[in-house]
């Protein structure tokens, strides 16, 4: 009976009460050259993974001038256009070390102490949340969007801190069994 329910022990709040979601910035297509500073852009940010294949980028005196628009390693990462495919919600852990800017219509998790952005990740998986993320979107203009606002508001599950490092560790291993 208590399958699918949450522990008495766990809160729920607010994803915004658990970090900022911070929106990309609009670089002008002038802006944009053949090599430099990666940007990423809506078609780098897919379910669970980046794709490079379409990349741009921006000379590097952009890392100064747009600093509070840096991406870095173990970053969550959220399209906001199209947010949602048939895989699951468009967003990924950041895994590699590269300078990276972050382009207008995505959006960067930055948790405070009280949350694990692993945990965050895979929450995003379950079938209940993406109902819920999918509940916010805007599909009244040409194509669906999510805003920064409406992903903060979103529910979300929260053991302790120590409990959510142990839950994901234990993912983690499966996951590699797996693989």
């Amino acid at each position: 009976d208590w399958i699918g329910m949450v522990p008495e022990r766990w809160q729920v709040k607010k994803i915004k009460h658990l970090g900022k979601v911070i929106n990309g910035y609009a670089y002008q297509s002038d802006s944009f050259i053949n090599e430099g500073v990666r940007v990423m852009k809506i078609s780098n940010i897919q379910t669970m993974r980046l794709d490079w294949t379409d990349s741009s980028y921006v000379d590097s005196s952009w890392l100064s001038k747009t600093k509070q628009f840096r991406v870095f390693k173990g970053d969550l990462v959220f399209a906001l256009t199209r947010p949602v495919i048939s895989t699951g919600i468009k967003a990924a852990l950041v895994d590699i070390d590269d300078e990276l800017l972050l382009n207008q219509r995505n959006a960067v998790f930055r948790p405070n102490n009280s949350c694990d952005k692993n945990w965050i990740y895979f929450v995003l998986l379950t079938k209940g949340f993406i109902n819920e993320f999918e509940k916010q979107i805007d599909i009244t203009g040409q194509q669906p969007n999510i805003s920064t606002i409406s992903i903060g508001n979103l529910p979300l599950p929260l053991p302790s801190l120590k409990e959510q490092q142990l839950i994901c560790q234990s993912i983690f291993e499966k996951c590699t069994e797996l693989d």
